[in-house]
């Protein structure tokens, strides 16, 4: 989740929340108070009343109006003991003058006069619709809530991405960088946030870095090919002029053959890891759109003779045409490891199918009749057989080249045949 959205997310939870607690709080409150003021009133009304009968005031024991109605019963002593001195409650209560029912407080208050008769006075007087004014109270709150959150989510829109747009210009400059490509401006920072400024003085010093290192290892590379395949050239020249020397006897020469033999292996290794770290430092960066079902033909043709010492039956399923965004060195290397692999490690007679799809290519090959350890087979050196000719790197270059060009690749054991899958991302 982006981050703007994580904390308009949150202002707009918080803010829910908030006043949700609030409106709760006020709608109690304001419940109280107009109960409060009502049974102030009430109080005030009934003592007036009970003064007005005491003195003979008051001309009728019953008053039905449309604000306030009252009834004054005679009752006994022991009916008045019984009773609170003052008792509220919330009731319906028929106006008269109105034609219609009203909610209203009652009080009930039970008194007695200068001749000791007692009476109970109760009153009643209309109060607010409570479930009237809990919807509206409801209504405005939820209108309240909806304009507070688009408030908010404009504010901090605007906001957020005035003071990050720094920020996204290093994000997408980031995206874009390539260690040793083509080199683009480091973005400007217009910002005056600390925390940013220091964000983007870290990232252009660890670019720099980064630059430098990558340059020293390009340099350190070139010289250690150099020194490294120079002198094992030159031992198996020498070695190879030894041969013709006709005073060896047999054990010498096969001394000679395998020592000349380990001296290529050893040149070979040394290639392939210097073209798995070119690959890893992105030196191959010519990328454009390749017909990966040409270059299949065209490398199967090269290899034909040599597919034919084992006779090997390859089979080509075309469905579509796969075009792949990649260098054409890396394409080529890895189409050729890909059929390399499933020659070394097939058996006489065996069958290579290759499946070419829109959005994938399948490379099926006969050979050992148990599935391979999935989880090794891409590390490197790892080999699960006693092949001489195997580096135990072909499946790691695949793997690297497949990672550089947006590329999976995986392993299955499908119908005794061992199944490379490589599809795009």
């Amino acid at each position: 989740m982006k981050a703007l959205y994580k904390v308009i997310l949150s202002a707009g939870i918080i803010i829910s929340v908030v006043i949700c607690l609030w409106s709760v709080l006020f709608y109690f409150s304001t419940m109280r108070e107009i109960d409060d003021e009502t049974e102030d009133s009430l109080e005030l009304y009934a003592f007036q009343l009970i003064q007005e009968k005491n003195e003979g005031k008051l001309d009728s024991v019953k008053y039905d109006g449309s604000n306030n109605s009252f009834i004054i019963e005679k009752i006994t002593k022991e009916e008045a003991s019984l009773m609170e001195n003052m008792s509220f409650k919330d009731t319906n209560v028929f106006i008269t003058a109105r034609n219609e029912t009203e909610p209203c407080k009652r009080l009930i208050v039970p008194f007695y006069d200068i001749n000791n008769n007692y009476y109970k006075l109760t009153i009643y007087t209309p109060t607010i619709e409570k479930i009237e004014l809990k919807e509206r109270i409801l209504f405005l709150l939820s209108l309240i809530v909806i304009i507070l959150i688009i408030s908010v989510i404009s504010i901090y829109f605007a906001v957020y991405r005035k003071t990050f747009n720094p920020l996204y210009a290093l994000l997408n400059w980031h995206r874009n960088y390539q260690l040793g490509g083509n080199k683009q401006t480091f973005p400007e920072n217009k910002s005056n946030i600390k925390e940013i400024q220091e964000l983007f003085d870290a990232a252009k010093t660890s670019t720099q870095r980064a630059e430098e290192a990558y340059q020293q290892q390009k340099l350190f590379l070139g010289h250690a090919s150099h020194e490294i395949q120079t002198p094992l050239a030159v031992s198996i020249t020498q070695l190879e002029s030894l041969l013709e020397d006709e005073s060896l006897n047999e054990e010498q020469m096969t001394k000679i053959f395998t020592t000349i033999s380990t001296l290529r292996k050893m040149t070979k290794m040394n290639k392939s890891l210097l073209l798995l770290s070119k690959i890893e430092n992105n030196q191959f960066n010519n990328k454009e759109l390749t017909n990966i079902n040409a270059i299949i033909h065209e490398k199967i043709d090269l290899f034909k003779e040599t597919f034919s010492q084992k006779e090997i039956n390859i089979k080509i399923n075309e469905k579509d045409t796969l075009e792949i965004e990649i260098d054409n060195i890396l394409c080529d290397m890895l189409i050729n490891n890909l059929l390399k692999n499933s020659f070394i490690h097939n058996i006489q007679g065996g069958d290579i199918i290759i499946e070419i799809n829109k959005d994938s290519l399948i490379f099926s090959n006969s050979g050992k009749p148990t599935a391979l350890n999935e989880k090794m087979i891409f590390n490197y050196f790892y080999k699960e057989s006693n092949e001489q000719n195997s580096s135990g790197l072909g499946l790691v270059l695949i793997k690297s080249i497949c990672k550089k060009n947006n590329l999976n690749i995986d392993y299955q054991f499908i119908e005794k045949k061992h199944t490379f899958l490589i599809t795009k991302n």
